[in-house]
């Protein structure tokens, strides 16, 4: 049981949340966007670092349950993304977000079988 008996609502959008702020953090540590202006990466890096930390922070305090049911609805939302990639003409997954597809589909298996076992329940 999470120590916040109200993060179930505000537990979904962390994972974007989470996902943004370590890609403001990955721009920042590998200079993509700093050619012409470097000025402001100190303070960049800084923001990024702790909205990653701060973020991940609270998905481990919503604890478990929460970012199973999370992942158990951000799965299915995969197949609109190979939809729309295919409609671009574009690989559909780079290592990366192959790494992300594999974390939510086994999060999502763990989840519903969570459920069905009645190991975690939506419900209080």
């Amino acid at each position: 049981m999470s120590w916040c008996p109200t993060c179930g609502a505000s537990a979904s959008p962390l994972i974007p949340f989470l996902l943004a702020a370590a890609y403001a953090l990955k721009l920042v540590l590998t200079r993509e966007t700093y050619t012409e202006r470097p000025d402001g990466r100190g303070r960049e890096l800084v923001v990024g670092a702790l909205a990653t930390i701060y973020t991940a922070f609270l998905l481990f305090a919503a604890g478990p349950k929460f970012l199973l049911v999370s992942l158990i609805i951000y799965a299915p939302a995969s197949i609109l993304f190979v939809m729309t990639r295919r409609e671009q003409g574009r690989r559909l997954f780079s290592p990366g977000e192959l790494v992300i597809l594999a974390v939510s589909v086994i999060g999502a298996i763990i989840g519903v079988v969570a459920l069905a076992t009645g190991s975690i329940t939506i419900l209080n």
